[in-house]
């Protein structure tokens, strides 16, 4: 498909819809009080003579309910956003205790 323009998500409420947004598609869903954002910053990358890429990374927190196994699954594996061969997007899933 045909990807839209890239723009930052540059407050909390954005970073917090960012990862919202992309729940359901991949198999997991969000409570607002269930997570928030634990860490962000910017990472300047450049490779040799090539143009600087600035990468905002996050670190969410919290927890989901899986929705879709098989989704879920496959975005365990595959990375969640555009920026994955930077790494970015992987998620880290701990069972909760009962």
């Amino acid at each position: 498909g045909k990807r839209g323009r890239v723009v930052a998500c540059l407050s909390v409420a954005d970073k917090m819809a960012f990862l919202k947004e992309r729940s359901e598609k991949n198999g997991f869903a969000l409570e607002d009080e269930g997570f928030y954002v634990k860490e962000s910053n910017f990472e300047l990358l450049r490779k040799s003579d090539k143009q600087e890429v600035r990468i905002n990374k996050v670190t969410y927190e919290g927890s989901l309910k899986i929705t879709d196994v098989e989704l879920f699954k496959t975005m365990l594996v595959t990375g969640l956003g555009k920026k994955k061969a930077y790494g970015c997007g992987m998620m880290t899933v701990i069972p909760m205790r009962q």
